[in-house]
Parts: structure tokens; C-alpha cells; sequence
């Protein structure tokens, strides 16, 4: 499973079949060891090995797009 940031939009990485899985998933940069993770639930679903400045720039994009979320997209409140 690849995350759809990963890839470019409307496009199938070579060799893989093409499916959806909706929820929400959560991801850990970790630029010391290198690694972007991904979880669905409490399952990993996703690994890969990235630059330090590959990660830099994922986190820094992250955060310019959820100065732009709406409340409803926004994590949900206590």
C-alpha cells in the first residue's frame, strides 16, 4: 500500500494494481533513522526509506496544507 501523496495523482506506481482503502491513517516522520511510517488502525501499511531532506520537506508541506484545513477536516475535538 503506498499513501496517494506519495504517488502522482490518477497514476499506479509500475507493477501494482490500483485500489482504494478509506480511513484514517497516521504518519510518523522519523528523519534520524530515515523512515516515513504509516498506520491504518493499529496496523503499519507503509514503509519507506527517505532522505532527511525528503522528510523535512513532507513535514513542512503537511503543515502549509493544515493552516488551510476546515474545522470539519480538522482533528476531532475532546
Amino acid at each position: 500500500m503506498i499513501p496517494s501523496m506519495r504517488v502522482v495523482a490518477g497514476e499506479t506506481p509500475r507493477g501494482w494494481s490500483a485500489e482504494v482503502h478509506a480511513g484514517e491513517g497516521l504518519f510518523f516522520a522519523y528523519p534520524d533513522r530515515g523512515w516515513l511510517l504509516v498506520f491504518l488502525g493499529e496496523r503499519l501499511v507503509y514503509k519507506e526509506e527517505l532522505k532527511v531532506e525528503e522528510l523535512r520537506t513532507l513535514v513542512k508541506t503537511w503543515a502549509y496544507e493544515d493552516r488551510f484545513k476546515t474545522r470539519l477536516e480538522g482533528a476531532p475535538g475532546p
